[in-house]
């Protein structure tokens, strides 16, 4: 068992593992598909467009990244 203590989303009370998408909203960790159901609607999680998400993924690729 892990010495260090759970990091609980607040939005569905689960535990967030090591291997989970996170968001970090006001300071809070929250699971990511937890985030983007609650904060989709809000114009600052709407911050990336699709150009600068495909710049990012071709610019992981091209460093030896794959998806």
């Amino acid at each position: 068992m892990s010495d260090k203590s759970a990091v609980v989303c607040r939005l569905c009370g689960l535990g967030i593992r090591d291997a989970d998408s996170v968001a970090k909203i006001g300071g809070d960790f929250l699971h990511a598909s937890c985030a983007e159901l609650a904060y989709s609607d809000r114009s600052d999680w709407k911050h990336t467009e699709i150009g600068t998400l495909n710049q990012l993924s071709r610019g992981a690729i091209s460093g030896g990244g794959s998806l």
